[in-house]
C-alpha cells in the first residue's frame, strides 16, 4: 500500500516541478530529493502477469468470481481490478475485489468478461475471463384466458394459443381442472362442460408442459350465462331515414333489444317482406320511385328462439326523378300524310300521377321535348334524320306536336331521337321514333295501348288486342284481322300461340315485366312494341332436386340443400330467407328425430342452416331412398324430392377415442348373468351395446343402455364378443375396446377357462385363468 501512495505522490510532485519550472520558480531541495527517489522506484517496477480465467454457470444464474487468484506481480504489489465489462451480460465490481456476472435473460452460450488490472504503479493492463453459460430448460409462459358460454352447452378452448416457450419447445396440456364443470383434454384443447343448469363464474386451471420437463400453470376465467330459454325482445328502434330510389342496410345496432340468456354474437337480425319494397338479406329496397313510410317487420333469432315481430318504420324521402323515356315507337304513314303526337303520352314521369287526370298536371306545361338526329341530346329544332320535322301545334297543350314528312318523295322511312326535360331540369333517357312511309297502308303499325291490368306473377295471362291502337289498312278498326307474334324471352316468359297465354318464368322476380310484341296479318308483321306489365308478387313454393351419395364404411354424408338441391324464387333475391326454411324427411310432416329406415339425418353444428349429415346405422348396407320436402318461411311446401344413399362396407368403426370395457367375471356359461362396465363418457347421451356370436355379424344387444354398465344373461355360444358405442346428441360416436368371452362346459372338476380380448385391429388375444 505504501508503494501505491508513493507513486501517486511522485506523480503529483512531478507535475508541480514542471509547473514551477515553467513559472521561473525553483522547486525546494528536499522535495526534489523525494521526487527523484519516487521516480527511481517507478522505473524499477515490473508489470503484473495476467492469466485468462475460464468459468461456467447456468442460464439465468448469477456468479461471483475471483479473477485475481491466478494473476501475479513479481514486485509483490497489491493487485486490484479497476474496470470490468462483458459482451452479453451485466458485471459489477464488488467491494471485496470479486466480480459479479449476471447473464442476459435466457442467454446461453459463450461470453467474455474484460477487466483492467492495476498494481498501483504502472498503467493498468487488460485481462480476459471466458464464460460458458450452460443452457437450462425454461418453463412455458402462460397467459390467462377468458371464455363465455351458455349453460348446458360445451366449449372447446385453445388455451395454448396465447402461451409460449422461450426455448421453442412444443407445448402439451397435461392436467386440467374446474370447480363448476367437467373438463377434459381433447386434441390439445380444453373441453369444458358446466354442471347441469349451472350459471355463474368458474375458473379452469390447467398445466402445460414442454418437451424437456418444464411445467407451468395457466388459468381460464369462465362466465356461464343462463341457458337459452327465452327469446330476444325488441323494445325500440332508432329513427331511420333514406332517399327514394336508394337502398337501406338494416343493422342490429338500429334496435334496442334485450336477451338475458344469449351471447351477443349469437343474435341475428332477420328482415321480413312487406308492401312497397323488396328485401335482400338485411337490405331494404323500396319499389322504384316509392316514397313515404315503409313498415318493415323484423325479428331477432338467438340460435334457438325467435323474437316477436317488430314493425320497423323506415321513412323514404322523395327526390326528383327524371322522366322515364326509353320508348321505341314505330308509326306508319302514307306518303305526304301528317300525323299528330301527344308527347306527354309517350313519357312517364315518376313524380306525376297520370291516372286518371294526371295528364292535366300543370307541371307538364313546363316540360321540354328535344328532337335530335344523332342521339347526342342537342336540340335540332324538331328536324329528323331524313328531312321530316316535329313542330308544336299552335294553340295546343305543351307537347302536342305534328309530324311533317320529308319533301323528297323517294324517302321511305324516317327516324329521330328525342329527350324530355322535366319542370326541374332533369333529363330523361333517349327515346326513338321511327316513321315508315309507304305508298299505301298495308303493314300493321302499333301506335299505343291502353293501360294493362296487373297480373299475378305465377299465373299465365293474355294480352287483349282490343286494348291496342293499331293502324291497319287505313283504319284503327281492323284488329280482328290480326294475330299476335310474341317471341319467347328465356328467363322471363314464354308464349303459347295455341292458347294465346304468356307464362312467366317461375324464377323471375320483379315488379314489372316487359313483353315485346308484334302483330301480323299473315303476310307482314308490325315493328316490335314494348308492353310493360305490372306484376302482383306472390310467395312461390321452393323447388327441390334429387341427389345421390355413396358412403363407404362409417363415412357420413353431408347434404348441402343450398348447393344444387334447392331453388326458391323469393330467396334468390333475399338469401336470408333460407335461414327460416324447414326440412322434412320420410313424410311431408317429417319423421321422429329424422329417423330413416337405415340411419338418421342430423343437423351439422356450426354449418349454415340447411346442412345435414346422414348417419347410417352400423352394419347397414345396400341402398336407401329418403324422400324429403322443404317448407319456406310462409309455410309453402315444395314438391317431393329424393336422396339416394348407397351404403358400402358399413362395418362398425373402431374409432379413435376408444375407452376401456370390462366384464364382471372371468368365467361364464350359458344362463349366467354378466355385467359389462365402462367409464361414463363426457358429453355422451346414448350408449349402444354391440355383440357378435362366434363368427357371426355384429348386432345391437342394447340400443339405449344405462350409462356405465349393462347386465344381461348369456345364451349358447362358443365365443361372444362385445363393445360399447357412445354417441352425442348430434350423433358423433366413438367406441370402446372389444372384449370377448369363451363359454365353459359343465359344472364340476378343474377347468381351464379362456378369457379372450381383442386389440383394436380385431386380432384375438387369449389368456388362461388356471
Amino acid at each position: 500500500m505504501k508503494k501505491a501512495v508513493s507513486v501517486t505522490i511522485m506523480c503529483w510532485l512531478s507535475m508541480l516541478s514542471v509547473a514551477a519550472g515553467a513559472s521561473g520558480l525553483e522547486f525546494p531541495i528536499h522535495l526534489q530529493f523525494t521526487l527523484k527517489n519516487l521516480h527511481d522506484q517507478a522505473s524499477k517496477n515490473t508489470k503484473p502477469v495476467v492469466t485468462s480465467d475460464y468459468v461456467t454457470l447456468q442460464e439465468d444464474g448469477t456468479g461471483e468470481f475471483d479473477f485475481l487468484s491466478n494473476d501475479s506481480d513479481k514486485d509483490k504489489d497489491l493487485l486490484k481490478i479497476v474496470a470490468v465489462s462483458a459482451l452479453h451480460g451485466e458485471v459489477r465490481l464488488l467491494p471485496n475485489g470479486r466480480v459479479q456476472y449476471i447473464p442476459a435473460a435466457h442467454f446461453n452460450g459463450q461470453d467474455e468478461i474484460t477487466y483492467l488490472l492495476s498494481d498501483g504503479r504502472s498503467v493498468p493492463i487488460e485481462g480476459t475471463a471466458f464464460i460458458t453459460v450452460n443452457s437450462v430448460n425454461d418453463a412455458p409462459l402462460t397467459t390467462n384466458d377468458e371464455v363465455t358460454l351458455i349453460a348446458n352447452t360445451q366449449v372447446n378452448i385453445d388455451v395454448l394459443a396465447n402461451d409460449s416457450d422461450i426455448d421453442g419447445d412444443a407445448l402439451t396440456l397435461s392436467e386440467v381442472s374446474a370447480k363448476q364443470g367437467h373438463v377434459l383434454i381433447s386434441n390439445n384443447l380444453v373441453q369444458y362442460t358446466p354442471y347441469f343448469d349451472y350459471d355463474g363464474p368458474d375458473e379452469i386451471t390447467y398445466s402445460v408442459s414442454d418437451s424437456n420437463g418444464g411445467v407451468s400453470v395457466g388459468r381460464v376465467s369462465v362466465t356461464v350465462l343462463k341457458e337459452n330459454k327465452l327469446p330476444p325482445i325488441i323494445t325500440a328502434q332508432q329513427a331511420l331515414h333514406m332517399d327514394e330510389d336508394t337502398q337501406f342496410d338494416l343493422k342490429l345496432s338500429h334496435f334496442v333489444y334485450s336477451d338475458v340468456d344469449s351471447l351477443p354474437e349469437d343474435i341475428r337480425l332477420e328482415v321480413g317482406s312487406g308492401a312497397n319494397y323488396q328485401v335482400k338479406d338485411l337490405t331494404v329496397i323500396p319499389n322504384e320511385h316509392y316514397y313515404g313510410e315503409l313498415s318493415v317487420p323484423v325479428t331477432l333469432f338467438d340460435g334457438k328462439h325467435r323474437s316477436e315481430v317488430f314493425n320497423t318504420t323506415l321513412t323514404v324521402a322523395p327526390i326528383n326523378d327524371p322522366p322515364g323515356n326509353e320508348a321505341i315507337m314505330t308509326f306508319g304513314i302514307v306518303k305526304g300524310e301528317k300525323f299528330a303526337l301527344f308527347m306527354s303520352g309517350m313519357v312517364r314521369d315518376p313524380d306525376i300521377d297520370y291516372n286518371p287526370e294526371g295528364g292535366l298536371d300543370p307541371r307538364l306545361e313546363q316540360f321540354r321535348y328535344i328532337f335530335n338526329k344523332d342521339a347526342t341530346g342537342t336540340d335540332d329544332k324538331g328536324w329528323t334524320v331524313n328531312g321530316g320535322r316535329f313542330l308544336q301545334i299552335p294553340g295546343e297543350r305543351n307537347g302536342r306536336v305534328e309530324y311533317i314528312p320529308p319533301s323528297d318523295p323517294n324517302i321511305s322511312s324516317d327516324y329521330v331521337f328525342f329527350f324530355v326535360y322535366d319542370d326541374m331540369g332533369a333529363r330523361s333517357g333517349r327515346g326513338e321514333i321511327t316513321i315508315e312511309i309507304k305508298e299505301s297502308k298495308s303493314s300493321p303499325v302499333i301506335r299505343f295501348h291502353d293501360s294493362i291490368p296487373a297480373v299475378v306473377e305465377d299465373q299465365p295471362f293474355s294480352l287483349d288486342m282490343n286494348a291496342f291502337r293499331i293502324l291497319y289498312q287505313g283504319s284503327f278498326s281492323n284488329n280482328h284481322k290480326l294475330h299476335w307474334v310474341i317471341p319467347n324471352e328465356p328467363g322471363r316468359y314464354t308464349y303459347d300461340a295455341a292458347t294465346n297465354l304468356i307464362t312467366i318464368d317461375p324464377l323471375f322476380e320483379g315488379t314489372d315485366l316487359n313483353v315485346f310484341v308484334q302483330v301480323s296479318d299473315g303476310v307482314s308483321n308490325s315493328g316490335s312494341y314494348r308492353v310493360p306489365v305490372r306484376l302482383i308478387q306472390v310467395n312461390e313454393a321452393p323447388i327441390v332436386f334429387d341427389a345421390e351419395f355413396t358412403l363407404t364404411g362409417q363415412q357420413s354424408g353431408e347434404i348441402h340443400f343450398r348447393t344444387g338441391m334447392l331453388i326458391d324464387p323469393e330467396a334468390q333475391a333475399a338469401p336470408g330467407l333460407l335461414d327460416r326454411f324447414t326440412y322434412q324427411f320420410m313424410t311431408p310432416s317429417g319423421s321422429a328425430d329424422n329417423k330413416t329406415k337405415l340411419g338418421k339425418i342430423v343437423r351439422v353444428p356450426g354449418q349454415p342452416h340447411g346442412v345435414f349429415r346422414y348417419v347410417a346405422d352400423p352394419g347397414s348396407t345396400g341402398k336407401e331412398v329418403v324422400p324429403f320436402w322443404v317448407t319456406d318461411e310462409q309455410g309453402l311446401q315444395s314438391q317431393q324430392g329424393f336422396i339416394l344413399f348407397n351404403l358400402e362396407n358399413n362395418e362398425p368403426d373402431t374409432g379413435l377415442k376408444e375407452f376401456a370395457l370390462s366384464i364382471d367375471k372371468a368365467t361364464a356359461k350359458a344362463g349366467d348373468s354378466v355385467t359389462l362396465s365402462w367409464s361414463v363418457q363426457a358429453h355422451a347421451t346414448t350408449y349402444r351395446v354391440w355383440h357378435k356370436v362366434d363368427a357371426g355379424q355384429w348386432q345391437v344387444l342394447k340400443s339405449n343402455a344405462q350409462a356405465g354398465q349393462h347386465q344381461f344373461v348369456l345364451g349358447q355360444f362358443n365365443v361372444s364378443t362385445y363393445y360399447v358405442e357412445a354417441c352425442t346428441a348430434t350423433s358423433q360416436c366413438w367406441r370402446s375396446k372389444s372384449t370377448s368371452l369363451s363359454q365353459t362346459k359343465g359344472q364340476t372338476g378343474k377347468k381351464q377357462v379362456i378369457f379372450i380380448h381383442t386389440d383394436l385391429l380385431g386380432s384375438p388375444v387369449a389368456e388362461s385363468t388356471n
